[in-house]
């Protein structure tokens, strides 16, 4: 019910949803191999989800909590629904603030939550055209480097979390994952 796929002219990487994976598996074997051979990650978001549930007290406000920086990098992503906020929480966002269209985050939502990621280095994905300004605005206030990436969408934040890659530096990853969101064309109907 889920599938997100972003390539370039080496690697495909693909983050699915799906209730048997083993299909899922088979099918991408017929394309090539797995990177991460012999183990590609598997992880049964059913457990996941219900330990959210569990655990989540829903409120209006988000609250997050100032952290030292114990890795080198860190997300944070603006997201609409709790749907796109578990995707984005999947591929490694340290904090996800509820946003969106009609929901504009502050700067100060986004330099709180910046400030909760455990990082030396935070990119930042506002997701929506109408945010990006406030997420600019907190690198001159952050206890921490901020990288924000101006996305505009949520499929443009989704490539370029799939681009990062922890094997390489602060500027390769920057334009890895300005590369893959700027690929991205995004198609949006409402009614």
């Amino acid at each position: 019910d889920c599938v997100v796929v972003v390539d370039d002219e080496e690697i495909i990487k693909v983050h699915v949803h799906t209730d048997n994976p083993g299909l899922a598996l088979e099918k991408a074997l017929e394309f090539g191999r797995f990177i991460n051979d012999p183990k590609p990650k598997i992880e049964n978001m059913r457990i996941q989800h219900e330990t959210r549930i569990k655990d989540e007290k829903i409120t209006e406000r988000q609250h997050f909590e100032p952290t030292k920086p114990e890795k080198d990098y860190g997300f944070v992503a603006v997201a609409a629904g709790r749907g796109i906020e578990s995707m984005f929480e999947d591929l490694g966002a340290d904090c996800v603030i509820r946003g969106g269209q009609t929901m504009n985050p502050s700067t100060d939502d986004i330099l709180k939550a910046i400030h909760s990621a455990p990082a030396k280095t935070v990119f930042v994905l506002p997701n929506n055209k109408n945010i990006i300004m406030a997420a600019e605005q907190t690198k001159n206030l952050a206890d921490r480097n901020v990288c924000v990436l101006p996305t505009r969408t949520i499929p443009q934040g989704i490539a370029a979390m799939m681009a990062f890659d922890e094997t390489v530096g602060f500027s390769e990853n920057r334009l890895a994952m300005t590369k893959a969101f700027e690929h991205v064309s995004t198609g949006q109907i409402t009614f």
